[in-house]
């Protein structure tokens, strides 16, 4: 998928640098492409953006009473663990420069047996730790646009 977006960009790139540079230089500016919108990692700060966002949701997830009980039997090594996943895969959805390295979403959720209601729990610590960071709503939109396809892998496996 990443590979095919890159060739598209690399082709609407090239085609636009053609058509620019065949007009008259008062015309240019007028057929320049609009300016590319920053990945959606730059847009959350980048990895230290990432890194933030992940440390106050895991906080607000392991003060949840619905929540907690999923993760209290990690100890500190675990939690590390935890958060670094959370961090490569949110870095990795939003084109940074990580890459997750855990299991599929379905095989590590096997067996959890998650509802619904501990997904919106979820969601909803991240909406905290995305408003305690002051994103933008288009952010937070296309983060969960992201991050939706996974309730399927997840919730009730």
């Amino acid at each position: 998928m990443r590979r095919l977006l890159l060739a598209s960009t690399l082709f609407a790139l090239a085609a636009c640098a053609g058509r620019a540079s065949s007009t008259r230089a008062g015309d240019a500016r007028k057929n320049d492409p609009v300016p590319a919108e920053k990945p959606l990692y730059e847009r959350l700060g980048g990895l230290p953006g990432i890194e933030g966002l992940v440390d106050r949701f895991l906080d607000s997830v392991l003060a949840d009473p619905l929540l907690a009980p999923r993760f209290a039997h990690l100890d500190a090594e675990g939690k590390q663990h935890l958060r670094q996943m959370f961090i490569d895969q949110i870095c990795e959805a939003t084109f940074g420069p990580c890459q997750y390295s855990g299991k599929a979403m379905a095989e590590a959720h096997a067996g959890m047996n998650i509802t619904d209601d501990e997904w919106n729990a979820a969601l909803a610590a991240l909406g905290r730790a995305l408003d305690a960071h002051g994103v933008a709503a288009a952010e937070k939109d296309a983060l969960g646009r992201t991050l939706a396809p996974l309730h399927d892998e997840i919730v009730g496996k």
